[in-house]
């Protein structure tokens, strides 16, 4: 039998599986901790839950946009329907901790995945171990709360069939059909399974007519592919799906503001600006890539071209957008495992695969290495917050500007960043509506994603925007070119700042909470006494309307309250930090512990 290595020859020597699951099962339990490690809420997440809500609530799907006053009515493809309810139902069943459960069990099934399709190489178990964990590294960084989880671990599944049916033609692929069906009602990465399937049914389909093979595995895996994507309108939009999908993709807007849409060279420019330390997941990508080209010249085979030119159409896909990196490095992982062991001669053959044994003084280093990577496995899960009830942020949220406008049951419609719009749906829905959030592709028209950029950076249509849509309120962050022009409006009035946030009102606003507008203004002047001098301490009677600012300020803390009175301590004080501070709520407690 001819080489394998040899280009033009197709016939195959079957490599022995060497399954990373049972050669080195820690290994793949670390590969799924350093993955699962990042665990910062994008802010977009509290939208998919409370959008699985509503489905699980409503019972069905819901049309129209009801969370928006910009598109309100406008129609809704919203094609993550079903990753949202799962979603909800996490969140539901276990709160913060389901969504945590959820997204351990998407990673590990992304990288058990992963792993099985690299064991069908034959490869060594070492260089499916250096291989795996890199792409755990790199993928981690956008193993994010959001339905591309999804995508991660449907797509491993598909590569796992196409490895078995490129090295050892266990021929699975009509499992594709129901795959797709589900990946397209799951989330739009649904068309990066298709595009996989169709390259590699085109480059097989050619390399049998090529090595005159025939056509009758290229017509059977022309038939899967159309099935599959047939399959993919059978979801509660039908074909809307693909025009949802079709339209993120064409969409040049997404590409120049959202960061998840960039060329990958520009990503990691500004990643390395940010921070150098969260470019890792970056430069192990650009490692991943070049192995995978030193392997290919290294050692070409025409074996498994199919995968190797799926591998290439998403490398170009991932240096397109930096969203398409995780999908490219599942893509890369099998056909890279393959050609890394050809050139370093480290291949098992079919025997010897089935003869494996850990016998002696290795089965005492095999064991000291799978008890250190599962310690160091339980170690990054704890530190990541796995077990925790809550989520850490590794950005800045307008929580205090929300507070503010719940404590004053201020309600209506709020001209607001593109970044926060799912987070102020989740605490201010349906008494509020946003200008816009998160479903920029699949709500709202051209013209609302225009007058965004406008108000943004303070362009000359700015104007219109605050008068064309009826906004109540304007929360926006700190620095944004559009907070100069707001604050020379006599007609936005400047109700709530911190550190990172301008939370703006209109004083004649007509929403439900007119009186508590009013009030609000009334305490700008009080907020601008605070300020302008070197209090120490705010001694308030306790039914003074002042005490809704105070109760506000993160630079101010109560320290004692009685049926009369209010006393507050600067928050930098000594005063706001001794311990054993009397028990506040009785007008009996006089007696300070200073």
């Amino acid at each position: 039998m001819s080489s394998t290595s040899d280009p033009g020859n197709s016939a195959r020597t079957a490599p022995g599986v060497v399954p990373l699951l049972r050669l080195s099962p820690a290994t793949v339990v670390l590969a799924i901790a350093l993955a699962d490690a990042i665990t910062y809420p994008d802010s977009d997440l509290w939208g998919h839950v409370r959008f699985g809500q509503a489905i699980l609530a409503a019972a069905h799907l819901v049309r129209t946009d009801p969370y928006s006053y910009s598109a309100a009515g406008h129609i809704w493809l919203d094609h993550e329907w079903l990753a949202e309810v799962a979603m909800a139902a996490a969140y539901k069943s276990l709160g913060v901790f389901g969504l945590k459960l959820l997204k351990l069990a998407l990673t590990t099934l992304t990288f058990v995945f992963l792993s099985k399709a690299m064991g069908e190489t034959g490869a060594s178990a070492g260089i499916q171990i250096a291989v795996v964990l890199l792409c755990a590294v790199a993928i981690s960084m956008q193993m994010e709360f959001r339905p591309q989880m999804f995508s991660f671990a449907l797509l491993s599944i598909l590569i796992f069939m196409l490895a078995r049916d490129i090295y050892r033609r266990i021929e699975q692929l009509w499992l594709a059909i129901p795959l797709l069906l589900l990946w397209a009602n799951l989330h739009g990465g649904f068309i990066v399974g298709l595009a996989t399937l169709g390259v590699y049914t085109l480059v097989s389909g050619a390399q049998d007519l090529w090595s005159r093979r025939g056509v009758a595995r290229g017509y059977k895996l022309g038939a899967i592919s159309v099935a599959a994507a047939l399959a993919t309108i059978v979801t509660p939009y039908g074909i809307g799906i693909w025009q949802a999908v079709l339209h993120a993709l064409a969409n040049p807007l997404t590409r120049n503001l959202i960061l998840d849409w960039q060329p990958f060279a520009r990503a990691l420019l500004n990643q390395w600006q940010l921070s150098r330390a969260w470019s890792v997941g970056y430069i192990c990508a650009l490692a991943i890539v070049a192995a995978f080209a030193y392997a290919i010249v290294l050692a070409p085979a025409a074996n498994d071209l199919g995968l190797v030119a799926v591998a290439i159409v998403m490398t170009l896909a991932a240096a397109m957008s930096v969203r398409n990196v995780p999908m490219a490095l599942l893509t890369i992982a099998t056909p890279l495992t393959y050609h890394l062991a050809l050139a370093l001669n480290r291949r098992v053959a079919c025997d010897e695969a089935a003869h494996i044994r850990v016998s002696g003084r290795h089965t005492q280093l095999w064991l000291i290495q799978q008890g250190v990577f599962c310690a160091a496995a339980l170690t990054l899960l704890t530190a990541s917050g796995m077990i925790s009830k809550s989520l850490n942020s590794n950005g800045h949220y307008p929580a205090g500007a929300v507070r503010f406008m719940e404590l004053h049951r201020l309600r209506g419609n709020v001209l607001d960043s593109f970044d926060w719009g799912e987070y102020l749906i989740w605490h201010l829905a349906p008494a509020s509506r946003v200008f816009i959030d998160g479903r920029y592709d699949t709500v709202y028209p051209t013209r609302v994603l225009n007058e965004m950029i406008a108000f943004n950076f303070n362009q000359t249509e700015v104007a219109q925007v605050l008068g064309a849509d009826a906004s109540d309120y304007m929360l926006l962050p700190a620095k944004v070119p559009a907070t100069r022009l707001i604050q020379a409006r006599p007609d936005w009035k400047l109700a709530y700042c911190d550190e990172y946030f301008k939370l703006y009102l209109r004083p004649e606003s007509r929403v439900r909470g007119k009186s508590n507008v009013r009030v609000v203004i009334d305490q700008l002047g009080a907020a601008q006494v605070l300020d302008a001098y070197p209090h120490d301490f705010v001694l308030l009677r306790a039914d003074a309307p002042a005490n809704q600012l105070m109760e506000t300020r993160a630079d101010w803390k109560i320290i004692y309250r009685d049926d009369s009175s209010r006393l507050y301590a600067r928050a930098g004080s000594a005063a706001a930090h001794l311990p054993n501070l009397p028990s506040i709520g009785t007008s009996e407690t006089t007696n300070f512990p200073w």
